[in-house]
């Protein structure tokens, strides 16, 4: 058998990660310097650069539709893009380099997990060194809950396709299957009724000219 032979070879600033864009029109890079970047088929340069953070991007995650996506980085923080205009529209510092972010498939929450080095704290206590995974409400972005288990910084997160759990990996070489209790789901479902419904009032006033929404959320 012929060994495989790319179809093109394009030379790139060193990439941590990276995923495809709605309908496969480019790919979208995360690089060692803060960069995100996306190239199309057949360019030799990137159709679109933006600084997002200070230090390394660690990772790119989508929501379930796709208008969306969450970053990691190396500087401590954690941040949500829109796809389309790749504007960003929320930030969530964190007081360790944060490896791993996701955005849950059907509530707005988003969680993100990280930590210092292990070579660099002096015990494995989860409090000194950071190594628990945070739940953020997207739009309001409190904190409402951490989860702890790993002795050394989480390196991977994905909540399940259904939104009932999450996995985390870790650099303890463990990987956790986490399972949401029942007053969880049905607490943020009615949460995401009341907000559904004060969007829908909103959009009413304003259609009536008695409000101004786009003033409103500047």
């Amino acid at each position: 058998m012929e060994a495989d032979v790319p179809i093109e070879s394009i030379p790139i600033p060193k990439t941590t990660c990276a995923v495809y864009l709605p309908m496969n029109r480019g790919i979208l890079l995360g690089s060692d310097d803060g960069f995100l970047r996306i190239y199309v088929g057949g360019s030799q340069k990137p159709a679109m650069e933006k600084k997002a953070h200070e230090k390394q991007i660690t990772d790119i995650q989508y929501n379930s539709d796709k208008t969306l996506f969450i970053t990691a980085g190396k500087d401590a923080k954690a941040k949500v893009f829109c796809t389309k205009t790749m504007k960003c529209l929320k930030v969530f510092p964190s007081f360790v380099p944060v490896n791993s972010a996701s955005i849950h498939p059907k509530f707005e929450h988003v969680m993100f997990g990280g930590g210092q080095d292990a070579m660099s704290v002096t015990t494995t206590d989860a409090r000194s060194g950071g190594f628990e995974t945070r739940f953020f409400h997207m739009i309001f972005q409190t904190e409402f809950g951490r989860v702890k288990g790993h002795f050394g910084p989480v390196n991977s997160l994905a909540f399940h396709p259904d939104g009932s759990g999450f996995t985390s990996g870790g650099e303890d070489g463990y990987v956790r299957l986490h399972k949401f209790s029942a007053d969880y789901l049905t607490k943020q479902q009615k949460m995401d009724r009341k907000l559904e419904k004060a969007n829908r009032m909103a959009e009413q006033l304003e259609a009536k000219g008695l409000i101004d929404k786009t003033r409103q959320t500047a």
